[in-house]
């Protein structure tokens, strides 16, 4: 099933073009089914790559999603227009009524840089040469070895687990949104 999101977001077109089933908003109106509300708070500096990010992600399951971009009241986005932000993203307190079958909650945290498959590395490495006693990270180099470069593997388990995520809700959500939470 496709995702729903404004034909006019720029992850329309880019997923589009990947050939994951995307939806407009005009295109799911005429349905006769009630999709599934996701909320995403993108707390990110890069906006539009996070959306494409989930976006991809949540259109990959056979539900029909309802993506919902949210955006705190007051903050300004330093790395994202004022315009995207204002035409694709409805501020908190603005939807903090409405009802949702899940919310997804993603943000860097403030003074760190975003975590890319060599940080944990840079880190361990880091520890070591300030001769601060650590532990070598379980399964994160081949054999335990940090001489051996880091394998990124975690990729399918995230999926796993969005994917079974995504089927309990569905599984335990009311076909009635107005009654989640009753």
């Amino acid at each position: 099933m496709p995702i729903r999101i404004p034909s006019k977001l720029p992850a329309f077109e880019i997923l589009k073009s990947e050939g994951v089933n995307v939806m407009s908003n005009a295109d799911a109106d005429r349905q006769d089914i009630r999709p599934l509300k996701i909320g995403l708070l993108n707390l990110m500096p890069l906006k539009i790559q996070t959306e494409n990010q989930f976006s991809r992600l949540i259109g990959s399951t056979p539900l029909q999603i309802e993506l919902t971009l949210i955006r705190m009241s007051e903050h300004k986005s330093k790395h994202t227009s004022s315009d995207h932000m204002k035409s694709f993203y409805n501020s908190f307190e603005d939807i903090k009524e409405q009802k949702f079958d899940g919310l997804i909650i993603t943000g860097a945290p403030i003074n760190h840089f975003e975590y890319d498959k060599e940080t944990l590395k840079q880190e361990y490495d880091r520890d070591i040469k300030n001769n601060t006693p650590i532990n070598i990270p379980m399964n994160y180099y081949p054999n335990d070895d940090p001489k051996m470069p880091p394998l990124n593997k975690w990729r399918s388990h995230a999926h796993l687990l969005y994917g079974n995520w995504i089927n309990q809700i569905y599984q335990t959500t009311p076909f009635d949104i107005n009654r989640i939470g009753s």
